[in-house]
């Protein structure tokens, strides 16, 4: 079982890369 520490760390990196994502798909993409 993976500790409180090391489950935010890896929640918070995949969390970051969710939303720098998105707001490249948003920046690109024409609004609708």
């Amino acid at each position: 079982m993976l500790s409180k520490i090391e489950f935010d760390s890896r929640f918070s990196r995949l969390g970051l890369m969710v939303g720098y994502v998105d707001t490249l798909l948003r920046k690109n993409e024409p609004r609708l």
